[in-house]
């Protein structure tokens, strides 16, 4: 599989709306109380898709490896329901990544990773300091084009 066709495959299933996996009971926040003692978090899915992973490995490559190890990395989305729309972000993620490193070399890479998850998350940016946070904030606004091979 070619890598522009796993991450096509990855963005169509994230443009779709979200579904729990068959056998899986949402758990509704409002209304009673829920009891938290005897929940234990559990993997949604048992593995990633060919596509996934592929655009996983990709994400870990480009700017993910700065920020923890692949298998930590890689296991992380087993815990999301829709994984397609979190590596989705991810790739957004590193493409803003790539083009704020490339026009900063020196730039803390591990600050510049936990930003953009801020950014993601509609938090303001904490680990950089002034006119470079804000240049992060707008690149992640405007979104970047490129080649992502």
């Amino acid at each position: 599989m070619e890598f522009a066709d796993a991450l096509q495959e990855v963005l169509d299933a994230a443009s779709q709306p979200k579904q729990y996996p068959p056998g899986v009971t949402p758990i509704s926040l409002s209304g009673a109380a829920i009891d938290t003692e005897g929940l234990k978090g559990r993997a949604w899915h048992e593995s990633l898709t060919p596509a996934q992973e592929m655009v996983c490995r990709w994400v870990w490559e480009n700017c993910a490896q700065h920020y923890e190890p692949w298998e930590r990395f890689e296991v992380g989305f087993l815990y999301d329901y829709n994984t397609s729309h979190e590596l989705a972000i991810w790739v957004r993620i590193a493409m803003v990544f790539k083009e704020f490193v490339k026009q900063h070399p020196s730039v803390n890479k591990q600050d510049v990773i936990g930003s953009l998850c801020r950014l993601s998350a509609g938090e303001r940016v904490t680990q950089l300091r002034g006119g470079r946070a804000n240049e992060l904030t707008e690149l992640w606004k405007q979104g970047v084009d490129g080649e992502l091979q």
